[in-house]
């Protein structure tokens, strides 16, 4: 089965979105060896994968999104490390500190930071949760 034979655009029911996933779940779906799906669920209908933080800025920013993006990564190694309710399964403060910038992306973008990552999964029912869960009435976006 070819991609194409089974992406319509709009989905406008349940049933629509079984039809998607199921191919999909069950890898009947052709996909070069080694390589899987990747799912990404989006709430509202932007038409493109920009990140968060990317969208704060309406026009080029001539570095000042890089000022800010590095701000911020100092103020939040800042206040984590200070966390004293933090689950075990974060990690520990100097796995983000200076030299960890993606690590410490990722965990940002866990307590809901915009960053300039985007989350991507590899369960295709995760991804629309992601899109449907805060905003119900919205048209929501799937890439994959």
């Amino acid at each position: 089965m070819n991609i194409d034979e089974i992406t319509s655009g709009t989905l406008k029911s349940v049933a629509e979105l079984i039809d998607l996933a199921e191919p999909m779940i069950q890898e009947n779906i052709q996909v070069p060896p080694g390589y899987g799906w990747a799912f990404r669920g989006q709430p509202s209908d932007y038409g493109t994968l920009t990140p968060s933080f990317q969208r704060q800025f309406s026009r080029q920013s001539f570095g000042a999104a890089e000022v800010i993006e590095h701000r911020l990564i100092d103020a939040f190694r800042t206040h984590y490390n200070s966390l004293k309710d933090r689950s075990n399964d974060m990690p520990k403060p100097e796995r983000i500190g200076m030299g960890f910038d993606l690590r410490c992306l990722s965990v940002m973008q866990h307590y809901e930071i915009p960053t300039r990552l985007l989350d991507w999964t590899s369960n295709f029912w995760t991804a629309i949760y992601f899109a449907c869960a805060s905003e119900p009435g919205n048209n929501a976006e799937l890439w994959y």
